[in-house]
C-alpha cells in the first residue's frame, strides 16, 4: 500500500518561520498474511514540513522519517 497527501504551502508567518516548502507526507506499508492467525506489516512515513529549510537558530530539518514492524498473532 502507498498512500500519498499534500498540503501545500500556509501563508502563516509567526516570528522568523515563515513556509518555505509544500507539506507532504508519503507513507508505505508491506502486508503479509501469513495464515488465518499470524499477519505481518513493516511501514514506514516519511513527513516534510512546510517550515523545511534554513530558518536560522540551528533549525534546518523539518523532516520525519519513521519505520515500524508489526506482527500479529490472533488466538
Amino acid at each position: 500500500m502507498v498512500d500519498y497527501a499534500e498540503y501545500g504551502k500556509s501563508d502563516t508567518i509567526v516570528s522568523t518561520l515563515q513556509a518555505t516548502d509544500n507539506a507532504y507526507e508519503i507513507d508505505v506499508a508491506l502486508n503479509y498474511k501469513y495464515n488465518e492467525n499470524w499477519f505481518f506489516r513493516v511501514f514506514n512515513a516519511k513527513r516534510v514540513s512546510e517550515y523545511n529549510g534554513d530558518l536560522g537558530g540551528g533549525l534546518i530539518e523539518r523532516r520525519q522519517d519513521h519505520y515500524r514492524v508489526i506482527a500479529t498473532y490472533t488466538f
